[in-house]
């Protein structure tokens, strides 16, 4: 419930402050590394180092509400007439819960998170989460569109 009720800008503070600082895992701010020689893979990794801490911070507002859905949702679907047959011809709780309810319990899920991704990309979050992490192409899409950086489009899903 902490990313559900807490500022974008104070839990990446909070991440900044214990992962980059002071634990050293991840690097405070920027894109990537300009002293990374190497090849593809290295840039990669440097790269992904970089957006861990802006990942989690964006996805730890929606945590609590896809756990309390899938939780909702799975309560409701084990308490349906196919699961209880299912019990009843003797399969094994684990065979009943992920083949027979958990393919329909995350149909809600699911749904909500496509209509989210939206909302992801659009700025919730992602203008605050862009300037405490320095980095420039997170959450902004109009600023690549005028500038024509491709790269930055195409991760968003707005290219024509």
């Amino acid at each position: 419930m902490f990313g559900y009720s807490a500022p974008v800008f104070w839990t990446g503070i909070l991440l900044l402050i214990t992962f980059s600082l002071n634990v050293h895992w991840f690097p405070v701010a920027g894109m990537r590394d300009v002293t990374i020689e190497g090849s593809f893979l290295a840039h990669f990794w440097d790269v992904t180092r970089h957006l861990v801490l802006p990942a989690v911070t964006l996805g730890s507002i929606f945590l609590a509400l896809y756990s309390r859905l899938s939780r909702a949702s799975m309560m409701e679907v084990l308490g349906s007439d196919y699961v209880r047959t299912a019990n009843a011809k003797g399969l094994k709780s684990n065979q009943v819960v992920y083949k027979h309810a958990l393919k329909n319990a995350l149909s809600p899920v699911v749904t909500l998170a496509g209509l989210q991704f939206s909302a992801v990309l659009s700025g919730l979050g992602a203008g605050a989460c862009s300037c405490l992490f320095a980095d420039r192409h997170l959450g902004r899409s109009e600023p690549a569109i005028r500038s024509h950086q491709i790269h930055s489009l195409h991760s968003s899903g707005i290219t024509a």
